[in-house]
């Protein structure tokens, strides 16, 4: 995980759920905690999560990547944005307070949630 913060990051990860025991891979932006971040679970399905809602609780919403879409942004293929309006598997998994999660399939995410257009991926 790459931060300079040494608060314990993984806290903020639902645990009990279909998503499986999720760590924190790598951070790519904070706003009074991570809100843009990826995360893996034992069985190495990579999630990249954004916040939907800064609120607290905040809402989280998780999207499963492949490898291939994961190589595309490290390498500033594809920007965040298009990444997660258009999800591989055309769905998004959203929990709430990571202590009592609960995971829920959404079909859509409005366009204000998103990064704005041709930011890009600044994680290592």
């Amino acid at each position: 995980m790459t931060t300079d913060n040494p608060t314990n990051w993984n806290a903020v990860l639902p645990t009990n759920t279909i998503l499986g025991h999720l760590t924190m891979d790598t951070i790519s932006d904070f706003y009074d905690g991570p809100v843009l971040f990826l995360c893996r679970n034992t069985d190495g399905v990579r999630y990249l999560v954004t916040t939907i809602e800064l609120d607290h609780p905040m809402v989280y919403c998780y999207l499963p990547i492949s490898e291939a879409r994961y190589q595309a942004l490290q390498a500033k293929q594809i920007d965040l944005y298009t990444a997660i309006l258009k999800p591989e598997d055309g769905r998004y998994l959203v929990t709430m307070n990571p202590e009592h999660a609960i995971v829920q399939e959404l079909r859509m995410i409005k366009r204000d949630q998103l990064p704005e257009p041709g930011e890009y991926w600044t994680g290592a």
